[in-house]
Formats: C-alpha cells, sequence, structure tokens
C-alpha cells in the first residue's frame, strides 16, 4: 500500500474527524515522552529516551498516513460507487428512451398519417380559392383532425416519459408535417439528421447539436428514428424525432 504523506494531505485533515482525533491523541503522547526525557535527564540512570521518542513519533506519521489513506481510499470508493450508480441510470434512461422511439415509429397511426397527410393538404390546397368553399372546409378539417390526433398521440407518450419536451415528424423529404410544441414556426428542416437517418444502417441515430426544427435551443440531444411503410418494409415514408 503507498504510504500518504501527512504534510501532502494536511489540508485535507480537517474533513477527516477519525484522523484528526487520533492525531491529537498521538501528540497528547508526544508531550509525555517529552516530560519522560527531562526526568531521564534529571536521573542517574544514564537513559536517553530521545531516541524512543524518535521512534515513537516516524511511527506516528506512518500510523496517521495510513489512517488518512484508508479514509481517503474509502470515500473515493463511496464516490465511485454512487457515480456509476448514477451512470447506469442515465444509460438505462437512454435505451429505455430508444425503445420508447422505436415503439413510436412503428405506430400505425403515424404511419396512416404521414401516407394521408399530404394528399389531404393538396386538398386543402386547390380548394382554398374556390368560390364555393364546402370542399376547402370539409379537407381542412379533416386535415385539422387528424393532426390533432397525432398530436394528442404525442401528448400521451410526453405525459408517460417526461423527459421529453418536443416531439417532431417529418415527411420523406425532411417537411415537418406534426410538431407537439407549435410556439416556433418551422415549416421544413434542413438539418443534416435526414439525410444521417436516411443513409444509416441503423434505425436510428442520435445527435447533440444545434437543430434548426428547435431554434431556442443552442443544443438539443435528439433520437431520430426513420419510419417505415411497414413493419415488413424496409420503405422509408418519414422521420420521428424525440427531443429531450
Amino acid at each position: 500500500m503507498k504510504q500518504v504523506d501527512p504534510k501532502q494531505f494536511s489540508s485535507l485533515f480537517q474533513y477527516m474527524q477519525n484522523v484528526m482525533e487520533f492525531k491529537t491523541t498521538l501528540n497528547d503522547v508526544s508531550k509525555t515522552w517529552d516530560q519522560l526525557i527531562l526526568l531521564s535527564q534529571l536521573g542517574s540512570t544514564g537513559l536517553n529516551m530521545s531516541h524512543t521518542k524518535a521512534n515513537f513519533n516516524n511511527l506516528t506519521e506512518e500510523l496517521i498516513s495510513h489512517l488518512a489513506e484508508a479514509t481517503l481510499d474509502k470515500v473515493v470508493n463511496e464516490m465511485g460507487s454512487k457515480a456509476q450508480v448514477a451512470v447506469d441510470i442515465v444509460i438505462r434512461n437512454l435505451f429505455e428512451r430508444t425503445a420508447d422511439i422505436g415503439f413510436l415509429a412503428t405506430d400505425d397511426d403515424i404511419r396512416d398519417f404521414i401516407k394521408n397527410i399530404e394528399k389531404i393538404q393538396k386538398e386543402v390546397n386547390e380548394h382554398k380559392n374556390d368560390i364555393d368553399d364546402t370542399k376547402f372546409r370539409i379537407a381542412r378539417n379533416e386535415y385539422n383532425l387528424k393532426v390533432d390526433k397525432i398530436i394528442q398521440r404525442f401528448e400521451e407518450y410526453v405525459a408517460k416519459y417526461s423527459v421529453y419536451y418536443d416531439i417532431v415528424l417529418f415527411d420523406f423529404n425532411g417537411k415537418i408535417i406534426a410538431k407537439l410544441d407549435d410556439s416556433i414556426e418551422v415549416e421544413k428542416t434542413d438539418d443534416s439528421i435526414i439525410e444521417l437517418a436516411k443513409n444509416s444502417e441503423d434505425d436510428y441515430i442520435e445527435t447533440y447539436k444545434f437543430h434548426d426544427f428547435l431554434p431556442q435551443h443552442d443544443k438539443s440531444l435528439v433520437y431520430t428514428y426513420k419510419v417505415t411503410d411497414s413493419n415488413e418494409s424496409d420503405e422509408i415514408i418519414g422521420y420521428l424525432s424525440l427531443c429531450f
């Protein structure tokens, strides 16, 4: 065991109650040796206690050194254990989040929404200038109902896993077709995550940086998952991002 230099750790002794107590006790004993040395010098026995005191002081330093090292090791081990627990919690939490996004990205309602929303949006645009706005109102109401249903699904997930502050759904080209936080008006992303997710062999990608569809945050941790046509198909129809 490597010996700890008491002088090196003197600044830490005040925080080591057990070391300070032993040090005080041994200092008191050392003072007793001073008295014995004085008595031996006054007597006629010819004994010299100075050498014995020196040995005692050396033994004291060694004892304090080992005690300080043991105390430090105990604290370091306790801190290491607590740190490992904290790291394990974070890793487990992130692992659970990847499971969440994998499950959500294969939700049939989300798949159906991506497949149908573009068609409905086209109908809205085609009839928005009609003199008779009946078809426009029908298409717009259908569009709003479908968006509201998906947003409700997002809200249910956020309520269950409060670590998310936003969920964003993109079409194949990166157009935002549903977003939990509608306070930021961004219609399309030019972020690299779309190309990264599209070309990745993995089902999802993890990014921690600035994202243009989250302009209110300098950096965000985002998991982006491919949304495929079905569980049996690899055809990508959109992308889903969980933001936290």
